[in-house]
């Protein structure tokens, strides 16, 4: 599911340039932590992540993802997982847009969030 490796390739390009604006050191530090809690990832794992970098980030990316952007992110990571055990997922190409909006919202506030 394409969707789901958008959302793990864009946070992880987004917050990879945000440590390259630090030191050398922190930038090796978020890309270790990155490699650690980016896998398939679903919201709170990506509220996790927003706080091992900054409290402040992860009080606000869990109020913004609200219900319906936690229930998007976490239907794409769900179906994803059905998807590579060769299960039936049902979805429809309208849920499937509207994850994907979802999934741009959440990735445009964390690029806000990080300046990038």
């Amino acid at each position: 599911m394409r969707v789901s490796g958008f959302i793990e390739q864009a946070i992880r390009d987004v917050y990879h340039e945000y440590a390259q604006r630090s030191d050398r050191r922190v930038a090796s530090l978020v890309s270790s932590l990155i490699r650690q809690q980016l896998q398939s990832p679903n919201a709170e794992n990506l509220v996790q992540l927003a706080g091992r970098l900054d409290k402040t980030w992860e009080d606000e990316l869990r109020e913004f993802l609200g219900e319906e952007r936690r229930s998007a992110i976490n239907g794409i990571v769900e179906k994803r997982h059905l998807i590579a055990h060769g299960e039936y997922t049902g979805i429809s190409i309208h849920r499937l847009t509207d994850w994907y909006d979802a999934a741009k919202e959440v990735v445009a506030f964390v690029e806000k969030q990080c300046g990038v």
